[in-house]
Formats: structure tokens, C-alpha cells, sequence
């Protein structure tokens, strides 16, 4: 059900509170400051539910987790996106092709929607930063953040069929990275497919939590559509995308307009 602070644009003095205190307890356990990054650390402890404890591990796991990447700390990701000015986006373009524009389900929630595809060797970290950098955007606004989101996972892409390597390696960030599923809809695996995503949910369900998993579906495409209004799909399926012409773009949109919120985590 949707929480009553939904409607709520702003930070509540309970969230503020906890996230505040998810930070001095960092602190108080020897991590680094300077890895410490608020937008982040307010996403992680958010998604927790304002628990301290729970939000300080996956915090300490997710960024453990991008160091075999090459990423220390977070802020590295925004440095190079604002040194580098407009051109990173444009460099980020094609891994941001990963994910489509997408308007709300049918319950309200925003959605995540990816289509699957292989990373080539060598181009991990950057496809780990869009990564990052895409589960902020969409989780930047109040909605997603205190109720989470849909997660849409087409994999039917046919380079999928081929592993290269580094899919473990990958999988791990994955794994790590917080998210508060409402459901999550696998696109129509074939049986090898299905073989393969079914032994990384039964890894998976070493970190994950039970109803997290049960709310896991194989699907095929036709029983995800039913769940979305016309405009809401996105355009590959013969949607309208939720009037998101271009991932970048409106990732850079969202980020921009959320930001001054988080003006009360750092003063």
C-alpha cells in the first residue's frame, strides 16, 4: 500500500533524522568520510526503511562492490561527468541505451525498465557508471524512494545466449545494488535462459530477502503489456515511452531538478 508521506516533497524530519544518523554511524565504524556520498547514502537508508543497521551494510556493499571496477567512491562517477562537461554524457549515450523510457504501472510505481544485452569486455565500467547513474535518476523523486519501484527485464536479446566473462563480475554489482522491488518481471526466457537466471536467483536468494524473490515472475511480453497503459510502454513495444524521448536527456533532467532537495542532508 502507499505510504501516507508519498504526497510529501520533501524530506521528513524522521528521514532526515536517519539518514543523518546512517552517516555518523559510518563514521563512528572508521569508514572514510570522503566515500561517503549523501545522495547515495539517503537512496540506501530510504530503501532500508530508516533502518540504521541494515542501511549501513548495503551502503559498505554496494560501493565494495563497484571497486572491482575501478569506482572508490561515488562522487568519482560525478567528478568525471562534470570535468568532462556534456562530452561524458555523450559518451555514456550507448550504455544508457540499456534502459528505456517508460511511464508509470498500473499501480503507481515508477519502473525500471531494461532490455538485457552483453557487455563487452572492456567496457564494464562505464556501463557500470550508467548504471549508477540511471538507478539514481529513477529513484529521484519522493515516490520511488519511500515506496520503490517495478522492475522490467527483457532478456530475449540473442547475445545473451553467448557468455564472455565477465557476467559474474557484473552480477555482483547488480546484486548489490539497493533497490525495494514491488515486482519484478523477467521477459520470456528460452529454457537455457531460464537455467541460467534461475541459478542466480537461487544465488541470489543468499543475499536477497524471500518476498523479494517471490515477487520475481517469468513472463512472456504479452502478460508485462497488460500491466501498463498504451502510453506508458516503451517505444520498441509499440508504446509512447511515458513521453521520454531520450534517456539521457531526462536523466540529466531528473537529476538536476531533484538535487536541491538533498540540501538538508548537507548542511
Amino acid at each position: 500500500s502507499e505510504s501516507p508521506k508519498s504526497s510529501i516533497n520533501q524530506f521528513t524530519e524522521q528521514e532526515i533524522t536517519a539518514i543523518t544518523d546512517a552517516q555518523k554511524l559510518l563514521v563512528s565504524e572508521g569508514f572514510p568520510s570522503e566515500l561517503i556520498s549523501i545522495p547515495e547514502l539517503a537512496l540506501v537508508t530510504m530503501n532500508c526503511k530508516l533502518q540504521i543497521g541494515p542501511a549501513v551494510l548495503k551502503y559498505k556493499r554496494w560501493l565494495s562492490s563497484l571497486e572491482a571496477f575501478g569506482i572508490r567512491n561515488f562522487d568519482e562517477i560525478w567528478d568525471e561527468i562534470k570535468r568532462d562537461g556534456s562530452g561524458d554524457w555523450d559518451k555514456l549515450a550507448e550504455y544508457f541505451s540499456f534502459y528505456h523510457g517508460c511511464g508509470k504501472h498500473n499501480n503507481g510505481e515508477n519502473v525500471m525498465w531494461i532490455k538485457a544485452v552483453a557487455v563487452p569486455i572492456g567496457a564494464e565500467r562505464q556501463a557500470i557508471k550508467a548504471s549508477v547513474i540511471y538507478h539514481r535518476a529513477i529513484h529521484s523523486n519522493f515516490d520511488s524512494l519511500r515506496n520503490g519501484i517495478v522492475f522490467v527485464i527483457d532478456t530475449q536479446s540473442k547475445d545473451l545466449a553467448n557468455k564472455i566473462g565477465n557476467e559474474s563480475k557484473l552480477q555482483r554489482a547488480t546484486q548489490s545494488t539497493p533497490s525495494r522491488p514491488q515486482a519484478i518481471y523477467i521477459i520470456e526466457p528460452n529454457l537455457l535462459k531460464r537455467m541460467a537466471i534461475n541459478a542466480l536467483v537461487y544465488i541470489a536468494s543468499f543475499f536477497t530477502k524471500e518476498k523479494v524473490l517471490k515477487r520475481m515472475k517469468f513472463v512472456e511480453m504479452e502478460d508485462v503489456t497488460k500491466h501498463f497503459d498504451q502510453e506508458s510502454l516503451p517505444v520498441y513495444v509499440g508504446g509512447e515511452g511515458g513521453g521520454i524521448t531520450d534517456i539521457p536527456t531526462w536523466v540529466k533532467s531528473q537529476l538536476e531538478a531533484f538535487h536541491p532537495n538533498y540540501s538538508v542532508l548537507l548542511k
